[in-house]
């Protein structure tokens, strides 16, 4: 991100959850847009991250009903709308759009409407609907080795293709592992 807003970068990936800051952090305006797809293939759509809250049950009944009180809070519409406006993060009760709050922001910024728009197109499927946790410090890694690589004039082809294979060798161990 320091790198984009230093305009040493043209453009990056990253979640709807910095946009705030990247408002924030610049006053060129920002080109913000759905998540690619190869050439002459359908868009897969995109996957969540977090948008969950527990309550454990081995919890006194006190403890869970304030739990309880605190989540319907963190829910309102119009606080989940506050939240997605200060962060950038989404809001997961879907009356924020309705807000005030929201109407105003995706006036003023369009572009901070995208993720919300992506995701409402999404249909699930395997390939988006679930995270498969164990590999993604992994898939950080060896994402984060492939760009720096092609920072560094390797070639981009051979650099995301070791990157590709050597996840997809993580995921067959992994699921040999498991029995999957």
């Amino acid at each position: 991100m320091a790198a984009f807003l230093s305009n040493k970068l043209g453009m990056f990936l990253e979640s709807s959850a910095y946009i705030s800051q990247l408002i924030a952090g610049t006053k060129d305006k920002l080109g913000i847009t759905y998540y690619p797809h190869a050439d002459g293939q359908k868009a897969n759509g995109v996957a969540i991250g977090g948008a969950s809250l527990w309550i454990e049950k081995n919890q006194p009944k006190n403890v869970q009903e304030g739990a309880w009180q605190f989540i319907k809070y963190l829910s309102n519409a119009e606080n989940q709308a506050k939240w997605q406006k200060a962060t950038g993060y989404m809001a997961i009760n879907k009356n924020s759009n309705r807000t005030s709050t929201l109407k105003n922001l995706y006036k003023k910024q369009p572009e901070a409407q995208v993720p919300t728009e992506q995701l409402k197109r999404t249909i699930p499927n395997y390939s988006n609907s679930g995270l498969f946790f164990e590999g993604v410090l992994k898939e950080r890694i060896l994402s984060q080795t492939a760009m720096q690589q092609i920072k560094d004039d390797s070639n981009i082809n051979s650099s995301l293709k070791t990157a590709e294979d050597s996840m997809n060798d993580y995921i067959t161990q992994n699921n040999k592992a498991n029995k999957k």
